[in-house]
């Protein structure tokens, strides 16, 4: 599923103008810690035990998020000179890091104002090499994802959203997921070039040089001044 890397938490101090970047590194338990429970919980039975041998057990994200709500993010707010509310606190990853940030800004959105989903691994499941996912969990799994993002995506009010993928590689399955869920985003009430942005980027492959050429797009987003309120 590449290297993708754990969500961040990014955070600016207007008094000093200084913005802060707090990157978690992974661990060999990475695809425990960013599969979103819910998710996990709410897929069929079989996809569900499937998931669980190809992880080798069962999602660990919510202690996960409680690490970096209640240790890492008090930890940096007191050692560094930062705005610690919602409007300057902001997740973001790759990959699987993508879908720990969409958990992240979901199960609390009174912490995130905003989240960056980069090449986020919607199918879950993967063959090596790439192809695409049969169609029957193909339907499980996108219908899983909407229906959790219909009941717990955050107030597009007080929130903004960054999603994107590329062409080639893993990154290439991603485009059909990521339409079905731009769908919900929408009807959410999220507005785009506003409070939300959806990019493709043909060409780009499922790696860390891919996230690199474009991590500027989504921070001008997350820290941009926006017109969030709350």
């Amino acid at each position: 599923m590449g290297r993708g890397r754990s969500a961040f938490a990014a955070r600016r101090g207007r008094t000093s103008a200084a913005r802060y970047l707090v990157g978690v590194w992974n661990t060999p338990k990475r695809l425990l810690e960013y599969m979103p429970a819910e998710v996990f919980a709410a897929l069929p039975p079989p996809y569900e035990r499937q998931l669980a041998e190809l992880y080798q057990g069962t999602p660990v994200s919510d202690d996960y998020l409680r690490f970096l709500v209640e240790e890492l993010k008090p930890w940096v707010d007191e050692n560094f000179r930062t705005l610690t509310g919602r409007e300057d606190t902001f997740i973001a990853g790759s990959s699987m890091g993508g879908l720990i940030s969409l958990y992240a800004i979901s199960e609390y959105p009174e912490v995130y104002g905003g989240a960056a989903m980069i090449s986020t691994h919607w199918p879950l499941f993967l063959s090596w090499p790439v192809e695409p996912r049969p169609a029957a969990e193909w339907a499980a799994v996108i219908v899983t994802f909407e229906d959790w993002l219909r009941t717990t995506l955050p107030a597009p009010e007080n929130h903004r959203l960054w999603f994107d993928y590329g062409s080639e590689t893993i990154d290439a399955l991603y485009e059909p997921y990521q339409l079905r869920m731009d769908e919900v985003v929408a009807a959410r009430g999220y507005e785009r070039g506003r409070n939300w942005s959806t990019e493709s980027f043909p060409g780009a492959a499922h790696d860390e040089r891919a996230w690199r050429e474009r991590i500027h797009l989504p921070l001008a987003l997350l820290l941009g001044p926006g017109d969030t309120e709350d």
